[in-house]
């Protein structure tokens, strides 16, 4: 496992919780790693399959129509179980990007390096004793069918996006393989 020391490039503009330092502080991280008195964390990721092929998520992703205005039609299916779902679209976060948009949204905020993931059903137009919330442990999958005619997955924020056809299936997972982040002991995780 190669550990990534990521520099906040923008602390005007980004949070960037997870980044180990400024580009400032580059050298002495970067020192402090190569004395091996910098640990890191273990964060995992999601992986999601469609006919894009699959894609890698640290924080969320966003199924929702290109047109904000336009409500996101999908089918969720879960342990066997489908349900159709009319909101503007749905957030699957990780444990470490629960703080930001999947809690906006009526998420939970989860430990960051919990192996624990969530989906959130955004501004539903549902039956009442609809869960707008499900928390998924690492083994399961969660799958979506899309009933939008123009779609788009983002991931990781919105540089990142793809579109998703209709009657297209998502599959969300835990990936095989998670991400080490060197991480300075004087940094504190949140959660």
């Amino acid at each position: 496992h190669v550990p990534i020391i990521a520099v906040n490039s923008d602390p005007r503009e980004s949070v960037a919780h997870f980044s180990a330092c400024e580009a400032r502080g580059f050298a002495r991280v970067l020192d402090s790693w190569g004395t091996r008195s910098c640990p890191f964390v273990r964060l995992m990721r999601l992986e999601v399959r469609g006919s894009f092929g699959s894609e890698f998520v640290l924080n969320d992703a966003l199924l929702a129509h290109r047109n904000p205005a336009a409500a996101t039609r999908i089918v969720a299916r879960l342990s066997g179980k489908s349900r159709e779902v009319k909101g503007s679209g749905l957030w699957v976060s990780t444990a470490a990007g629960s703080p930001a948009a999947a809690r906006s949204a009526g998420g939970i905020l989860l430990p960051p390096l919990s192996r624990r993931w969530q989906v959130v059903f955004r501004e539903t137009y549902t039956p009442r004793d609809f869960t707008r919330r499900i928390v998924l442990k690492e083994g399961d999958e969660f799958r979506v069918v899309n009933r939008s005619d123009d779609a788009l997955l983002y991931l990781d924020g919105s540089h990142r996006r793809v579109s998703v056809k209709v009657g297209e299936t998502l599959r969300f997972r835990a990936a095989s393989r998670d991400v080490f982040l060197v991480w300075p002991s004087e940094r504190r995780l949140l959660g």
